[in-house]
C-alpha cells in the first residue's frame, strides 16, 4: 500500500472507543509532506504542578548529591538546590516520578524530558500568573500584558492551516470562554474556548457540513453581507484616521473569516472528523466533571492536528485561578481518599496539602494531565511523518501556569517536554536541573521560549518577554536542544 499525503486516510479511523472520542490510530498509513512542518501543543495546568510530580529518583540523587539539605518527600524542591552548574541527567528513568508512569504506559517515555529549576519571576506568581507564563511579562487578568509565545509561532507556523493557532481547555461547566491565558499583543487577550460543544463547532462543523448544510451557507451569507458593509461604510467615511483604522482592522477579520471559512470546506472529505456532541445523557461533551471535557478537547486537538487544521495548539486546564474545579472521578481513585471529600475542589486540596493523602490527590490529579498528554503523543507516534512520525515533528510541552506551588512566587516552572526529536528537542528520557533562581547559571522560562523558537526554525527568537533587568541571558537552552 502506497503512502499519500497526510491528510488522506488509508485504512482506520477515528473510532469512539472507551471514554475517550479518539482511537489511537493503530498503524493506520499516512504519507509524509516533502518538508514537514513544525508544530507545537502547549498544555497548561492551574495553579501549578509541584516540582514532585515530576522528580524521578535518579534526578533526587543527583540533586541530594549537590546539597546538605537533601530531598525527602517534599513537594517543592527548588529551595534545596545548593548546585551552582548544569545537572543533566541522562535515561533518568522518568517513570519513577510521582506523576509520570502514564509515559510509559503510552510508550513514549523515550521520547520525553522534564526540565527543573527555571525562573519567572517576573510574571509574579500567586494563585495564577495569568499570561505570564506564556508571556514572560507581568501577567494580568483583565490587561494582557504583551503576546504569549503561542502568538509568536502562530505567525511562522500556521501555513495553510484554517486556524493560526487552537486555544481550547477547560473551566466551569457554565463558563464558554476566558482571556487570561493567551495574548496577541498588549491589551490583546485572546479567547480560550472552554466549552468542547464551541470547539467541535468551531473546528469541525464546516467540513462536516459542507457546502450544503444550511449553517455553513447562513455563515456565509452573514459573512458576504458583513463585508459588503464594511466596505461601502469605508467607502463613505470622512472621519478621522484611528475610526478608520477601525474599521480595516474589523474588514481584516471578517476577510481572515471568510478565507478560513474556504479552507475547511476545501478540507471536507479529506479529514476525519471526531464524533461530535449529542444530547444523550452521558454524552462526554457535556460532562460536569472537567477531566471528562479536558480529554474530549485533548481528542479534538489530536483530530485536528492529524487534519492539518492548525501547527499550534494551548490547551488550558482550569487556568487563571480556577479553583474551583472538581476532580471528583480523579479523587476516585486515590487509595484511602474519604467518600465524603470527593466533592473537594482544587482550592480546598491545595490548602490540605501539608497531608500526604492531599498529596497524592494532587499528585494524581496531575497524573492524569499526563495519561492525557501520553495518549496524545502516542496518537502522534503512531502516524508516519518524512523519515520519521508526526511527534518527531511536534513538540508538546506541558507547564503550571503560575509556578512552582499554590500561593507561587514563581521561582520554578517544573517542565515536561514530549517529542520534537527531528526538530533538535533533546528528548530522550534526560531530566536537567538548572541552578536555582539567584544564581548567575539560572535559566528562565523566557530560555524555553527561545529554544522552542529555534527549534521550530526562528534562530532569531533569543530575546522574548518583558524581564527587563531580571533577564539573566538571552537564547536556546543547549541541554534540552541541539540544532539539526
Amino acid at each position: 500500500m502506497s503512502r499519500i499525503t497526510r491528510r488522506r486516510l488509508l485504512g482506520g479511523a477515528i473510532l469512539a472507543m472507551g471514554s475517550g472520542l479518539l482511537a489511537p490510530f493503530t498503524r493506520s498509513v499516512w504519507g509524509h509532506a516533502a518538508t514537514p512542518r513544525p508544530r507545537v501543543v502547549i498544555v497548561v495546568e492551574g495553579n501549578c504542578f509541584y516540582t514532585r510530580a515530576v522528580l524521578s529518583a535518579a534526578a533526587q540523587a543527583a540533586i541530594n548529591a549537590q546539597t546538605n539539605r537533601p530531598l525527602t518527600s517534599e513537594m517543592i524542591t527548588d529551595r534545596n538546590y545548593q548546585h551552582s552548574s548544569v545537572l543533566e541527567i541522562p535515561t533518568s528513568g522518568l517513570e519513577t516520578a510521582a506523576s509520570l508512569a502514564p509515559l510509559q504506559t503510552h510508550g513514549v517515555l523515550g521520547k520525553s524530558s522534564v526540565v527543573l529549576g527555571l525562573s519567572n519571576t517576573i510574571a509574579g506568581g500567586g494563585h495564577s500568573a495569568f499570561q505570564g507564563g506564556l508571556a514572560s511579562a507581568r501577567g494580568n487578568e483583565a490587561m494582557a500584558p504583551s503576546v504569549t509565545i503561542d502568538a509568536v509561532l502562530a505567525q511562522r507556523l500556521a501555513g495553510d492551516a484554517p486556524f493560526d493557532a487552537i486555544r481550547i481547555g477547560i473551566a466551569s461547566p457554565t463558563t464558554r470562554l476566558v482571556y487570561n491565558l493567551c495574548a496577541l499583543g498588549r491589551g490583546r487577550p485572546a479567547a480560550v474556548s472552554t466549552s468542547p460543544v464551541d470547539a467541535f463547532n468551531r473546528l469541525f462543523a464546516t467540513i462536516s457540513g459542507g457546502t450544503a448544510d444550511p449553517s455553513v451557507q447562513s455563515k456565509a451569507r452573514t459573512l458576504d453581507y458583513a463585508r459588503a458593509d464594511v466596505n461601502a461604510a469605508l467607502g463613505a467615511f470622512s472621519g478621522n484616521s484611528q475610526e478608520r483604522e477601525k474599521l480595516e482592522r474589523y474588514l481584516a477579520a471578517v476577510e481572515a473569516s471568510q478565507a478560513r471559512q474556504q479552507r475547511l470546506l476545501e478540507l471536507a472529505g479529506s479529514v476525519v472528523v471526531p464524533p461530535g456532541p449529542t444530547t444523550m445523557a452521558g454524552d462526554p461533551y457535556l460532562a460536569t466533571d472537567p477531566m471528562t471535557r479536558l480529554e474530549v478537547q485533548f481528542d479534538l486537538a489530536a483530530a485536528a492536528l492529524l487534519g492539518g487544521l492548525s501547527n499550534v495548539v494551548v490547551i488550558g486546564s482550569g487556568v487563571g485561578g480556577g479553583l474551583d474545579l472538581n476532580y471528583r472521578s480523579v479523587l476516585e481513585t486515590v487509595p484511602g481518599w474519604a467518600p465524603i471529600n470527593l466533592g473537594m475542589d482544587r482550592h480546598t486540596l491545595q490548602h490540605g496539602i501539608a497531608d500526604p493523602l492531599y498529596q497524592q490527590a494532587i499528585l494524581a490529579v496531575t497524573r492524569k494531565h499526563v495519561d492525557l498528554i501520553g495518549k496524545l503523543a502516542r496518537t502522534l507516534d503512531d502516524t508516519p511523518e518524512g523519515t520519521g512520525t508526526m511527534l518527531d515533528h511536534t513538540i508538546i510541552v506541558y507547564l503550571g501556569d503560575n509556578g512552582e506551588q499554590h500561593h507561587s512566587e514563581a521561582r520554578e516552572w517544573p517542565i515536561l517536554l514530549v517529542g520534537g526529536g527531528a526538530l533538535g528537542m533533546r528528548t530522550d528520557g534526560r531530566t536537567v536541573v538548572y541552578p536555582r533562581v539567584g544564581q548567575p547559571t539560572n535559566r528562565q522560562l523566557s530560555n524555553l521560549w527561545n529554544t522552542i523558537g529555534h527549534a521550530t526554525g526562528d534562530t532569531t527568537l533569543n530575546e522574548f518577554g518583558e524581564e527587563g533587568s531580571l533577564r539573566v541571558a538571552p537564547g536556546p537552552l543547549s541541554e534540552i536542544f541541539t540544532p539539526v
